[in-house]
């Protein structure tokens, strides 16, 4: 089982390039349409959907670990509206994920 920051850590890799981000929808295909973050087919992820990817689940996550490091990084209550958020860059989001993988190394640290 993989543990948050080795989640944290590939779905950041996953979505470093810009080109490899999205927003509106957890993932899309080429063309620019919206598929499934697990599809054959896709090619961007925007932050949920990236996590999604990496852990082989199409569901929510709102009561996963990941998800909640990624609240307390950003600050706000819903990641998904922080991706898609226009005032919100992709350095932004690169950043959200810093911060979680340094909150999960703390709470590793603690346990």
């Amino acid at each position: 089982m993989q543990t948050p920051l080795e989640i944290l850590t590939a779905a950041q890799e996953l979505i470093r390039d810009p080109v490899r981000w999205t927003r509106e929808t957890y993932a899309r295909e080429p063309g620019g349409e919206c598929v499934e973050p697990n599809d054959k087919d896709a090619c961007s992820w925007c932050s949920i959907g990236a996590i999604q990817h990496v852990l082989g689940s199409n569901s929510d996550l709102a009561e996963h670990p990941t998800f909640t490091l990624l609240q307390r990084a950003a600050n706000c209550s819903s990641v998904p509206d922080y991706n898609d958020n226009d005032d919100h860059t992709h350095v932004d989001i690169m950043t959200m994920f810093d911060q979680a993988k340094e909150l999960a190394r703390v709470e590793t640290a603690g346990a």
